[in-house]
């Protein structure tokens, strides 16, 4: 079983049939908690706002894995040309219905 359909099965069990008031309370906790993870993004904001000792892995893992932050600078290149391709094909569309109207003019 994956961790997504973990979740989920987390997600849909009834946890107020446990038994006791504290357990119920507890496994109502941990689904909030894990609503709030379903979906979480690595921003820098919730990397940020995570518990010291996991903040300080993410962290270490990042500098371990990409030390001269090639990865990042990939990444961020690879969202500016898939930005740049859209507003190209904006552009273009623009341009066809300009012509498109210049010549009914003429």
């Amino acid at each position: 079983m994956n961790k997504r359909n973990l979740l989920q099965q987390a997600l849909a069990t009834n946890w107020t049939a446990c038994v006791g008031p504290k357990y119920a309370k507890l496994a109502g906790a941990l689904v909030q908690r894990l609503r709030t993870l379903e979906d979480w993004l690595p921003t820098v904001a919730n990397v940020n706002a995570l518990p010291e000792g996991l903040r300080r892995y993410v962290h270490d893992l990042e500098t371990r894995c990409d030390p001269a932050g090639d990865v990042q600078t990939m990444a961020l290149q690879a969202d500016t040309i898939r930005g740049l391709h859209a507003k190209v094909r904006e552009l273009e569309a623009e341009l066809a219905s300009m012509r498109r109207k210049g010549g009914r003019e003429q």
